[in-house]
């Protein structure tokens, strides 16, 4: 996950893996719908880069235990 570390590169390989959600943000759209639910554009994003960002830190989710 070497790519991961760097922030910006982060963020674009996020929005790059989520092109409907990037596209409702430049239409400025805060939701979209997924699986007849909203979904908060801004949200979903943000949790994408939280955890990539455990998993560049190695830090996966639920690892507690140190």
């Amino acid at each position: 996950m070497k790519d991961l570390e760097n922030l910006e590169m982060r963020t674009a390989a996020v929005r790059a893996d989520h092109p409907e959600l990037e596209q409702a943000l430049r239409e400025g759209r805060d939701e979209v719908e997924a699986v007849g639910l909203p979904v908060n554009v801004r949200l979903h994003l943000s949790v994408h880069e939280v955890l990539a960002s455990q998993l560049a830190d190695d830090d996966p989710v639920g690892d507690t235990v140190r």
